[in-house]
């Protein structure tokens, strides 16, 4: 079921791959009994029932301001419903993970109800996330999101699928867009189990959990992939059906480092791009049925080529430890001219399966330090080199 809802995404988005950003929202206004500016710091402190306005007008007056400018929420319990950021160039931070703790609203948010993908989000046309970022060069950091309840939205659907809508939130934090350039460095997005789907509860939660993808940072079409640099670190998710998420990207650097990770499904997906990838996924601890996911879409796909993959001290439990071979979801990634491929020192004693899968479009892989039992290798001239 995750396939196909991703396989939505692809469709509904190819659509408007090539639409404007003119859609994005515009300037909104905020109470200034909450919201203070000191130059290029703006603060935004909680008044306690809803702070989506005072969100939205505090990043929309940081965009206007260009460069450097800070966005600080305070000590405290914010709640929101979307919050729609185009081309922010600086810095979303609070105190700590512990203390500053972003909500849903505790209603359902409206969503668009059908094929939410067909423009870019907007107040008019809002999409199933909380913080959604199209393009910009911003961190955000020392702050948690904590989606509570179900159903979290109103629901929304695609036409061409003949399925009750989905009512958990698609993303707790999402950037796309070309050209991104997003750092998340000690964020929290802590969902919480819902009731499963089934033939005689048709509306409920596709995963089991109330929120389907916590952190997702890269392109939603697959024949569209964004530039620019991913980086979370120092991170923590937790309950939602997927982890985190890179890709689709090209010529782009992408770094997952330091986090925890606990999924439902998928704990880490990296999504195959084009060239000029440089992955680095070093030092997570990941528990999830399918810790750390290298997934293609299944139809054929172009071989990606002059990239770098670098997967080191990483402790995984779950299933199947690295995926690389299409074991979750029919599509592997197939390695062109001028991959380098590395797995060093991954600790994959928690993963009941094999821990590392190399699929037969990898080439030239070298792994090392991971006992040779643990390796399913389905490549060509790929380099075990197993713990002693």
């Amino acid at each position: 079921m995750r396939r196909l809802w991703q396989v939505a995404v692809i469709i509904v988005f190819a659509a408007v791959a090539s639409a404007s950003v003119a859609n994005a929202s515009g300037p909104n206004s905020c109470d200034s009994a909450f919201v203070k500016r000191d130059g290029h710091r703006i603060t935004v402190l909680p008044n306690g029932h809803d702070d989506t306005a005072n969100l939205q007008g505090a990043l929309d007056m940081a965009v206007s301001l260009h460069n450097h400018a800070i966005v600080r929420l305070v000590t405290g319990d914010y709640y929101t419903a979307q919050v729609n950021v185009y081309g922010f160039e600086g810095r979303l931070s609070g105190d700590s993970m512990q203390t500053t703790v972003i909500h849903n609203v505790p209603w359902p948010i409206p969503v668009t109800p059908v094929d939410y993908f067909a423009a870019w989000p907007s107040a008019e046309w809002q999409w199933s996330g909380l913080l959604i970022f199209v393009g910009g060069r911003f961190t955000v950091s020392d702050l948690s999101l904590k989606i509570s309840g179900f159903p979290v939205t109103t629901g929304t659907t695609f036409s061409f699928w003949d399925l009750e809508p989905f009512s958990e939130l698609q993303f707790g934090i999402l950037a796309t867009g070309n050209d991104t350039h997003a750092r998340l460095v000690r964020v929290a997005v802590d969902a919480e189990l819902a009731p499963l789907r089934s033939d005689d509860d048709p509306g409920a939660s596709l995963y089991g959990t109330n929120v389907i993808n916590a952190i997702m940072l890269g392109g939603l079409l697959n024949y569209e992939p964004i530039s620019g640099s991913l980086i979370v670190k120092d991170s923590r998710t937790s309950k939602a059906g997927s982890g985190i998420i890179l890709g689709s990207v090209h010529d782009a650097s992408a770094v997952v480092s330091g986090n925890e990770v606990t999924s439902t499904s998928d704990g880490i997906d990296l999504w195959t791009g084009n060239g000029g990838i440089d992955y680095f996924v070093h030092g997570n601890q990941v528990t999830a049925p399918y810790a750390l996911l290298f997934m293609d879409w299944g139809d054929p796909q172009p071989p990606i080529f002059n990239s770098r993959i670098r997967i080191a001290d990483n402790k995984l439990a779950g299933s199947v430890g690295i995926d690389m071979a299409g074991a979750a979801y029919a599509g592997t990634w197939t390695f062109g001219a001028d991959v380098e491929c590395r797995m060093v020192n991954n600790d994959v004693d928690g993963v009941t399966g094999p821990g590392i899968l190399l699929g037969p479009g990898t080439t030239g892989c070298v792994v090392v330090g991971t006992p040779a039992d643990r390796i399913v290798d389905e490549g060509t001239d790929n380099v075990i080199i197993p713990k002693r």
